[in-house]
C-alpha cells in the first residue's frame, strides 16, 4: 500500500488522528458517490497506516477502530477478531469514518463522519451506520465547517449518546453533550468555555467521568447525567485524558503524561491507587475495556514513523502486553 503523501493546499486544514496530529491537505470532493457495502478481509501483509481508537464489540471477542491503511487521503472503520487476528475492513467511502461506538446487539455502529460536508475533513457529525443494510443515518446536525463532533459513547441502556462536541475545531471550547439516539433532545452537560470532551458513562449509567483543562493543565472530573454535581477527581501538574470506566464500576483507566509521554493509567473510582501499565518509549493513548473486565485495549506509537499507530490490548495488572495489528 502506498504510504501518505499528502499535497499542501492553503483552502483546507487536515485534522488527522484525534487531537494530536494536524496536517495541512488538498482534498476536493469529486463525484464518486459513497459506498458502504464493499467488506473486505485482510491479510497479515498489509502496511500500517494510523489504526486508532479501538472499542470492542460487545461480545468481547473483537474490536472496531479506524485507519488510513487502504486510503492515505480517508479514514474507515475496521472490526479486528483478537483470536484470529483476522481484519474486515466496514466501510469503503469517499469519506471518512473516525471514533466509534456499537451497540449492544453489534449490529450498527455510532461513528463520527465528514459525510456530507463539501469538503473531506471539513467538520464532522454523529451518524449511524446500520450493519444489515450499510446505510448511514445521521444523529446530529449542528456542526458547522471545521468543527468536529466526535467520540460517541453509548448509555448502558442504550438510548442516549454522549459525544465531545466541537471537539476540534475554530471554537478551541469542547463541550461533553449528551442525545437521544434519534437525534432529538440535545443536552450541553458541561457549558463552560474550557476544553471538556472523551465523556464515559458509568455502568449503571448514573454518572459521566470526562476530562477538562477547566483547571489549567486537563484533569479527570465526575458528574451526574444531567451535568450537575461535578467533582474533579484528580488533581495534578500533569495532564489525564481519555477516561473509561470499567465494567464493574470500580476503576477507571486513562491516559497521563506524568512520565513526559503520555501512557496508560489504571485508578480506583476515588482516585487512589493509582498503576502505570503501559512503559513504552512512544505514546499510548485511548484506551478501552473489554467487556469482561479483564483486558484493555489502545492504541500507540511506540514502533515509530514507520508504522504510524498499532492497536494494541494489556492486562489490567499491567502483564500480557500484545500486539494486535499486523506488522
Amino acid at each position: 500500500m502506498r504510504t501518505i503523501n499528502l499535497l499542501l493546499n492553503t483552502r483546507i486544514k487536515m485534522v488527522v488522528l484525534f487531537f494530536i496530529t494536524i496536517q495541512l491537505i488538498s482534498c476536493k470532493s469529486d463525484k464518486r458517490e459513497s459506498t458502504l457495502d464493499s467488506k473486505e478481509t485482510l491479510t497479515q501483509n498489509d502496511s500500517l497506516v494510523y489504526d486508532t481508537a479501538p472499542r470492542w464489540l460487545p461480545e468481547g471477542n473483537s474490536l472496531i477502530f479506524y485507519t488510513y491503511r487502504h486510503d492515505d487521503e480517508g479514514a474507515e472503520l475496521y472490526s479486528l477478531n483478537i483470536e484470529s487476528r483476522e481484519m474486515t475492513r466496514l466501510t469503503n467511502t469517499y469519506h471518512n469514518e473516525w471514533w466509534s461506538e456499537p451497540t449492544n446487539d453489534s449490529k450498527r455502529i455510532f461513528v463520527s463522519s465528514d459525510f456530507g460536508h463539501s469538503e473531506r475533513f471539513g467538520g464532522s457529525e454523529i451518524f449511524e451506520l446500520n450493519l444489515n443494510d450499510n446505510s448511514l443515518k445521521q444523529i446530529t446536525k449542528d456542526s458547522i465547517e471545521g468543527v468536529f463532533n466526535i467520540m460517541p459513547r453509548l448509555s448502558p441502556k442504550g438510548d442516549k449518546l454522549l459525544y465531545s462536541g466541537d471537539y476540534i475545531g475554530p471554537k478551541k471550547n469542547a463541550e461533553i453533550f449528551v442525545v437521544n439516539i434519534d437525534g432529538t433532545e440535545r443536552i450541553n452537560l458541561t457549558n463552560s468555555p474550557s476544553i471538556d470532551r472523551s465523556g464515559s458513562w458509568s455502568p449503571d449509567g448514573s454518572k459521566i467521568v470526562f476530562s477538562s483543562n477547566r483547571s489549567g493543565n486537563f484533569d479527570l472530573y465526575i458528574m451526574l447525567t444531567d451535568g450537575s454535581e461535578i467533582k474533579q477527581l484528580t488533581d495534578t501538574p500533569w495532564n489525564e485524558t481519555d477516561p473509561d470506566w470499567s465494567p464493574d464500576g470500580n476503576q477507571l483507566v486513562f491516559v497521563s503524561d506524568a512520565s513526559n509521554e503520555r501512557q496508560i493509567y489504571l485508578m480506583d473510582i476515588d482516585g487512589s491507587n493509582r498503576l502505570r501499565l503501559t512503559k513504552s518509549g512512544g505514546k499510548d493513548v485511548l484506551p478501552a475495556w473489554s467487556p469482561n473486565g479483564e483486558w484493555i485495549a489502545f492504541a500507540t506509537y511506540r514502533h515509530g514513523k514507520k508504522d504510524k499507530g498499532d492497536i494494541y490490548m494489556i492486562k489490567k495488572d499491567g502483564t500480557n502486553s500484545t500486539r494486535l495489528t499486523p506488522r
